[in-house]
């Protein structure tokens, strides 16, 4: 135990035997090659880095990942509106289509895209599709996937509203 805080490694008791006289091993490495003070004084000592955990110290500390985080909702959402709006055009007019079967894969796509929780379309798209078919699909391309398809949905019925008002 070190002064100021409590540290500690957990091992289900009974199980990982190998894994713990490992840890143990190193640990015992490390104090008696003096490294393990070195590790201490850096990171736990006067040296250490104090931080500011006020909300503009978090903020100072943090604004790089945010600006990072801005950048990328920025770009998300340009490009997904613009797939959105193509989308709930061609939806829309199916919508208001005289071909019955038109109209029921605009109104299906419409319920199930308007009728579940954006999350559980975000698993779908992201985790569902590839382990199904097999491919690995990015983070960004499933965001942009499920992004479109939800608010092209909700375009979709602006279309159909738009094109019904007018007599």
């Amino acid at each position: 135990k070190e002064k100021g805080a409590s540290y500690g490694f957990a091992v289900n008791k009974g199980r990982n035997a190998e894994l713990l006289s490992k840890f143990n091993a190193g640990l015992k490495n490390l104090k008696e090659s003096g490294r393990y003070q070195e590790v201490l004084d850096t990171y736990l000592g006067e040296d250490a880095a104090t931080t500011d955990n006020s909300f503009f110290g978090l903020l100072k500390s943090t604004f790089p990942l945010l600006m990072e985080g801005l950048k990328m909702t920025v770009i998300l959402t340009i490009i997904s509106i613009a797939c959105a709006l193509v989308l709930g055009v061609i939806f829309g007019l199916m919508r208001v289509s005289r071909a019955i079967w038109l109209r029921a894969i605009g109104t299906t796509f419409v319920d199930i895209f308007r009728g579940t929780p954006l999350l559980v379309q975000a698993f779908f798209i992201y985790f569902g599709i590839p382990a199904a078919l097999g491919f690995e699909m990015s983070a960004f391309t499933a965001g942009i996937i499920t992004l479109s398809l939800n608010a092209g949905a909700y375009m979709t019925e602006i279309v159909r509203g738009g094109i019904l008002s007018v007599d």
